[in-house]
């Protein structure tokens, strides 16, 4: 029985790592085939470039070539997750093609950006040959609470920024903001996507109960 590939995306902040982590353990808890990644994957050929990328050594590069970067770190790991697939696993990812999406196209005028995501889908899943999603949960986080989140995380899960406390991307508010508008779009546009609201009445969620919304979602299909 061919596996299902699920992944939890959305901006900076949104508690994607945590929340990726809580539906890996909740399946391996159900006795359910798991496997999870983390991407990017710094520990990859590719990896330090991302890295350093993130920490702003090459300057702002063009949205093209960034997301050709993270589409080839990517497909580092394309054997491994089809493999798993194959072998009837539930794989977990956090991030995945959409963080492309959402992100580089942030980074672009608006009257350029779906010119952009069509040709994002086509490199990672056409040229590249990347499996599609069964399922993408969008996490929905207010870019202020976001922010939040960002300043409480801790350093020694973030070693890629060697001591700085935030990414290139996520020192930018106006990305931070325009993610968020790609986060909704984006979805919107997907017939696998489920947005997730990390809030309710401007208060952040318990982080259990987004994590049983999440569940509901990925119980429907597995």
């Amino acid at each position: 029985m061919k596996g299902k590939l699920i992944v939890v995306d959305g901006t900076d902040g949104s508690g994607k790592s945590t929340q990726t982590q809580l539906l890996y353990r909740r399946l391996k808890k159900q006795r359910i085939k798991t496997a999870f990644l983390d991407i990017p994957i710094y520990n990859s050929f590719t990896g330090e470039l991302v890295a350093r990328y993130l920490r702003n050594d090459f300057g702002r590069i063009d949205a093209y070539l960034a997301a050709t970067l993270y589409a080839v770190n990517r497909f580092e790991a394309k054997d491994k997750i089809v493999k798993w697939l194959r072998e009837g696993y539930v794989v977990v990812l956090n991030r995945y093609v959409t963080a492309n999406l959402i992100h580089q196209s942030a980074n672009l005028d608006k009257k350029d950006r779906e010119k952009f995501k069509k040709w994002i889908s086509k490199l990672e899943y056409e040229v590249f040959g990347l499996p599609k999603p069964d399922l993408v949960l969008f996490i929905n986080m207010p870019v202020e609470i976001a922010i939040e989140m960002i300043q409480n995380k801790s350093a020694k899960d973030r070693k890629y920024l060697a001591g700085a406390k935030k990414d290139l991307l996520e020192s930018d508010l106006l990305h931070q903001k325009e993610s968020l508008r790609e986060v909704i779009k984006t979805a919107k546009g997907m017939k696998v996507a489920k947005i997730i609201d990390a809030t309710i009445k401007g208060e952040l969620k318990p982080k259990q109960v987004i994590a049983n919304e999440i569940w509901k979602e990925v119980h429907a299909i597995i």
